[in-house]
C-alpha cells in the first residue's frame, strides 16, 4: 500500500508509514469490491443467447405489480417456455438462474393475482 502522505510502498495496510511514520488508512472489511465478470440479470451487454430468459424474469419481476400480474405472470410463463426451449443443448448459455426465477416468480404471481380476482368476485357475489 502506498502512503498518502509521502507516496512511499509499505507492506500492509493500517498501521504506521516506514517512511515517514503517518498513520496508513485500513481498508474497510464491509467495502468489498464485486469482481468485474460477475453476471447479473441487471449487467450489460447481454450475450443475445441470454436475452429471452432475462426478458422473461424483468417480465415476471413487473408482473409483481398488482393487478399486472394478471397478464404479466401468464406472459412471463409464456416467456420461460420459449426461452427454455431457445436454451436447451445451447453451450453458450449461461442465464440458468434467471430463467429458473422467471419461472417460479411467473408462477407466484400468476396464482396469487388470479386467486385474488376469484375470492374477490365470490366476496361481491356473496354480498
Amino acid at each position: 500500500m502506498r502512503c498518502p502522505a509521502c507516496n512511499a510502498e509499505n507492506e500492509k495496510e493500517g498501521g504506521h508509514c516506514v517512511g515517514c511514520g503517518a498513520l496508513l488508512p485500513r481498508r474497510s472489511r464491509r467495502s468489498r469490491t464485486v469482481p468485474d465478470d460477475t453476471t447479473t440479470p441487471f449487467s450489460g451487454p447481454f450475450e443475445p443467447v441470454n436475452l429471452p430468459a432475462l426478458r422473461a424474469y424483468w417480465v415476471a419481476l413487473l408482473g409483481m405489480i398488482p393487478f399486472a400480474g394478471l397478464v404479466l405472470g401468464p406472459a412471463a410463463l409464456l416467456l420461460w417456455a420459449y426461452a427454455r426451449r431457445k436454451s436447451r443443448g445451447n453451450p453458450q448459455f449461461s442465464a440458468h438462474a434467471p430463467l429458473l426465477a422467471a419461472f417460479l416468480i411467473g408462477v407466484a404471481v400468476t396464482v396469487a393475482n388470479w386467486v385474488g380476482v376469484v375470492l374477490m368476485y365470490l366476496g361481491l357475489r356473496g354480498g
